[in-house]
């Protein structure tokens, strides 16, 4: 096996004369032009051509990126988790590729030889991981997914250990530092050194050989989002907490252009980029401007009123099930700049979205959002998208972070297709989750456990 870090969370392996492409993200932004690679991704146009397979881990645009998905040929295999809905396989065939192979949970398929995947999904949201096995070596690709411990455990066994782990390391969520409250307890949930402490302790318990950080290289370069910059983890942070402690793995940090071969072992180019980023953020800032300000003057095109967002929002409440009118009685807002500001309310109780000209009282939260970016995120059906790109503030009432996080898990929910619960009420539905029994009941543990800290926002859609 060989191996080439490309970018953020694109990696190409290559083994036998086949290349593998894992998540291209290969140039360009998203996330409405906040997010963009840092360092500057390792170039490939010369081997688009090459590519014979492409796996995606799930749908967020910084692992499935439209545009570079543009650029491989429409017969290209491409193979995706099998997960209980169908979004990324109906965002690929809108794209026009051909062959789509879902793989199920646990599922290994033989792509040449002895080269193998296998896919494992992970938690409730459409997300998954890749372990890929090449001769004598082991992949673990977790990208932004998460296990329990009991199944890391059960994972490295079945695969007989695991070589090398690949895994995020920051946070791309707009909580805490997008957050306020007059209770400083809100917005201590999930400081930022957590997603450290979460790698080298995931790291440990899989009982790796190496540790690689992974999926976490970005810098926001939009007005709204460049002051984000200052809460990212980057590998050399890793760095730090892996030299407090002994650990059972060894940490290589490998931007794009690294390698690691079977043969000549690791090929690693002194890179001191993280030891005084504002010099090249301030550059590639100035360099992006143009197309930052493009974006900026397509959303102040964009119109959005009230009727539009109570139809989308109505629809996403009343799509929820019954019960939950009775057991989830809050309330969230969203703050609408204008010549008099106003605030739309979504009642989950009630299941309707009404109009309020005075500040609300009685709700959990309110997010402001620029309205043509919030216009564009319904028009698109990827609201929940929003927290990822940063380009969202949310005031949360004191003591009431825990019912913003789940509201903002059930809208993540619905825009994925798994509301309302009728239409998924189907055997390949029930399938999948009956396949990941041992990580539910892994998760069941966990939450009686920890209490309300079993529910914490992940990457990208808590």
């Amino acid at each position: 096996m060989r191996f080439t870090i490309i970018s953020h969370a694109c990696l190409l392996i290559e083994h036998a004369d086949k290349k593998l492409l894992i998540d291209p993200w290969l140039s360009g932004s998203c996330y409405w032009r906040s997010w963009w690679h840092f360092p500057p991704a390792h170039n490939i146009d010369a081997l688009l051509d090459e590519i014979d397979f492409i796996y995606l881990t799930h749908e967020h645009f910084d692992h499935f990126h439209y545009p570079s998905m543009r650029r491989f040929s429409k017969d290209i295999p491409i193979y995706v988790a099998d997960f209980p809905t169908k979004g990324m396989v109906d965002g690929l065939e809108s794209l026009g590729f051909k062959h789509i192979y879902p793989l199920a949970h646990g599922e290994t398929t033989t792509l040449s030889d002895d080269l193998k995947l296998t896919s494992y999904q992970s938690r409730w949201l459409d997300d998954s991981a890749l372990v890929v096995e090449a001769g004598d070596t082991t992949l673990f690709d977790m990208n932004d997914a998460k296990f329990p411990d009991e199944v890391l455990k059960k994972l490295s066994s079945k695969h007989n250990g695991i070589d090398f782990m690949l895994k995020s390391h920051s946070s791309a969520q707009a909580y805490p530092h997008r957050y306020t409250s007059n209770n400083p307890n809100d917005l201590s949930y999930r400081p930022k050194e957590d997603y450290v402490i979460e790698f080298l302790h995931t790291a440990q318990t899989l009982g790796t050989r190496y540790a690689i950080p992974f999926a976490s290289n970005v810098c926001f370069l939009h007005p709204e989002t460049f002051e984000q910059n200052i809460h990212s983890m980057n590998p050399a942070s890793i760095r730090d907490f892996y030299n407090k402690d002994e650990h059972n793995f060894n940490l290589e940090i490998m931007l794009p252009g690294d390698v690691w071969d079977a043969s000549d072992g690791f090929d690693i180019k002194p890179n001191d980029v993280f030891s005084n980023p504002q010099a090249l953020l301030e550059k590639m800032r100035e360099e992006v401007a143009p197309k930052v300000a493009a974006q900026i003057e397509y959303e102040k095109n964009k119109v959005l009123d009230f009727e539009t967002f109570k139809s989308y929002f109505e629809t996403f409440l009343k799509s929820l099930p019954l019960p939950l009118s009775f057991l989830f009685r809050v309330k969230t807002a969203y703050l609408i700049p204008g010549e008099k500001e106003s605030w739309w309310v979504l009642d989950f109780s009630k299941r309707c979205v009404t109009q309020h000209d005075e500040k609300p009282t009685d709700v959990v939260s309110i997010s402001s959002v620029t309205p043509g970016l919030l216009q564009d995120a319904i028009e698109k059906t990827i609201v929940n998208f929003l927290e990822i790109s940063m380009r969202v503030r949310v005031e949360i009432a004191p003591g009431k972070v825990f019912q913003h996080f789940i509201a903002r898990e059930l809208l993540a929910m619905y825009e994925q297709g798994n509301f309302p619960l009728q239409k998924n009420m189907q055997m390949h539905f029930i399938r999948a989750w009956l396949r990941r029994r041992d990580e539910l009941l892994a998760y069941g543990v966990q939450v009686l456990k920890k209490g309300k800290k079993g529910f914490l926002p992940g990457k990208a859609r808590p």
